[in-house]
């Protein structure tokens, strides 16, 4: 058993050794408390025999020196006098320099801390405490850990982007999820785990970085592609496209670019060729755009990893390249945007067809894109009775001022909607998609049909592997 020396007066030091009195680890080592003012000791009825009260001016050196016949591990301070403070701190270095000493810190003190000094600043303490008490600010540990606000709890509103993502296709660089609370219960989060409304979550990194994370939780619609990434990576491959298609996707990336809200815009060519085109997306380099070149022929790779280094959340590509590498964007798990044959600033609806529990998932996103493009919603609901529950998804569309026009599913939106070309399509990015087409064709299942509309604008949003 450690020895451990607690001075205390005041207030504070009689509420916290009625708190450790009361502790159901008390039993584990000797405490020697001395009090100047007998009013602090707390009125027990039996004294624990690891206790030791004593009742005299722990600022006497002399008086002091006969308790520290005694080898102390730690020594507490806390008294509500600054002077006395310090003469007590000068006091025990002086009889035992390698002491271990905690203060409590209720003025500032100009003390250098160290492994044998630790200051613990009650006025910091209780600003953190009360200010978690304010809306909309970041309820930080701060008795735990550093205390700088590297593990901060969140809850997660209705309305945030982050709701109904799963925890591996959330983009995190220096910061990670390390628990879900929902319900009363907590969760470990795996990266299948979803992030539902109103769950509160821990998260833990970089100060800096987790402040920027709070925010982006809290900001709500208008952050996509956020949380997935920052950027927008466009995929050139001048060996299998014609020079008037790489202009069309280029023009289609720009405008993407100046429609979300997107830090940057990552042009990546691959199979370069030396032509007209090239010297022209070259000289786009700045500093909101970047370019990077890949001249290996037959090998155009968006991996996971590609695209984490880049910070990519929403890969851009031609159908052409979405068919002949849709297994490996499939495996990136991020949101692409195939585009059509039309032009993305003419884009005046976003559709959905689909069940009312994609709908739900999806609501966030659509309702997030249709947002920052100005554009109209459009959901064709898969269940039988129009009027089933989609609750949530109108829900967001109110809070925003969005209309969300629903419809029944049948036969014809299919042949209604590839003849148009002003219309994006978000479309669950699960393993159907991958399917042949041909078998497909035979389905009723919408998403396996969604390759019907591949001359449309369509945003795949990554979903659980094992649907």
């Amino acid at each position: 058993m450690k020895n451990i020396l607690i001075v205390a007066d005041g207030i504070l030091a009689k509420h916290f050794l009625e708190r450790l009195l009361e502790s159901k680890n008390r039993g584990l080592h000797n405490f020697v408390v001395v009090a100047p003012d007998s009013a602090t000791i707390p009125a027990i009825d039996v004294k624990p025999e690891n206790f030791t009260f004593l009742n005299f001016d722990p600022t006497s050196l002399s008086k002091l020196t006969i308790v520290m016949n005694l080898s102390f591990e730690r020594a507490v301070i806390m008294m509500k006098d600054k002077g006395e403070v310090l003469a007590v701190r000068e006091n025990l270095r002086s009889l035992n320099p390698k002491i271990e000493l905690v203060i409590a810190d209720f003025w500032g003190l100009q003390l250098l801390a160290n492994s044998n000094l630790k200051l613990i600043d009650t006025r910091e303490i209780l600003a953190s405490r009360f200010i978690n008490f304010i809306p909309e600010f970041p309820v930080i540990a701060t008795s735990i850990g550093l205390g700088k606000g590297e593990i901060m709890e969140v809850l997660v509103p209705p309305t945030s982007a982050y709701a109904y993502r799963r925890v591996g296709n959330i983009h995190k660089k220096k910061w990670q999820i390390s628990m879900i609370y929902r319900d009363g219960n907590y969760i470990l989060p795996t990266s299948d785990t979803v992030i539902e409304p109103n769950d509160t979550i821990l998260i833990v990194g970089d100060p800096k970085v987790l402040e920027r994370v709070f925010y982006s939780i809290k900001n709500e619609v208008g952050q996509f592609p956020n949380p997935y990434g920052n950027n927008i990576m466009v995929v050139i491959d001048m060996v299998n496209m014609t020079p008037l298609e790489l202009k069309s996707l280029l023009r289609d990336a720009l405008a993407a670019h100046h429609a979300f809200n997107n830090r940057k815009l990552v042009i990546k060519v691959v199979n370069a060729t030396l032509c007209d085109v090239y010297d022209e997306i070259k000289a786009m380099h700045s500093k909101t755009i970047r370019v990077v070149i890949d001249y290996r022929l037959d090998k155009p790779e968006v991996t996971k990893q590609i695209l984490s280094e880049n910070d990519v959340g929403l890969a851009m590509v031609s159908e052409k390249f979405f068919e002949r590498k849709k297994k490996m964007l499939f495996n990136a798990r991020v949101p692409v945007l195939k585009v059509g044959k039309g032009r993305f600033e003419d884009i005046a609806e976003g559709i959905l067809i689909g069940d009312i529990e994609i709908a739900n998932r999806l609501a966030a996103t659509i309702i997030d894109c249709c947002m920052q493009l100005a554009s109209n919603i459009h959901y064709y609901s898969t269940n039988k009775k129009l009027n089933a529950s989609h609750e949530y998804f109108d829900e967001l569309a109110k809070l925003f001022g969005k209309e969300v026009r629903v419809s029944h599913f049948d036969s014809n939106p299919f042949l209604k909607l590839r003849k148009r070309k002003d219309v994006l399509q978000f479309v669950p990015f699960s393993k159907k998609i991958l399917s042949n087409k041909v078998a497909s064709l035979f389905s009723r299942d919408a998403d396996r049909l969604s390759f019907l509309l591949e001359n449309n604008y369509q945003i795949f949003i990554p979903q659980d592997e094992k649907n």
